[in-house]
């Protein structure tokens, strides 16, 4: 970023709607003061995460309802619908 202020905090943002929707972002603010004539490094700390959606539903497609323990049949992990 050009023209930042030496020695006084100088606030940098992003927008996190420009992100990739697989990216989560650890701060979205910073605040650096570097030094006169200086570069400093501004890190927005950025992760990948693989996510999803899923309407779970019983057999006669009614949707279940909060609370309701579940198992995944290939990991064998258990989850509760929330």
């Amino acid at each position: 970023m050009p023209d930042l202020i030496a020695y006084q905090a100088n606030h940098l943002s992003i927008d996190p709607l420009g992100l990739p929707a697989d990216t989560a972002v650890g701060t979205t603010q910073l605040n650096l003061a570097p030094q006169a004539r200086a570069g400093v490094l501004a890190r927005f700390p950025l992760q990948g995460f693989t996510g999803a959606q899923l309407q779970l539903v019983d057999a006669r497609g009614a949707p279940l309802p909060p609370g309701t323990a579940i198992v995944h049949r290939e990991t064998g992990k258990s989850f509760v619908v929330s």
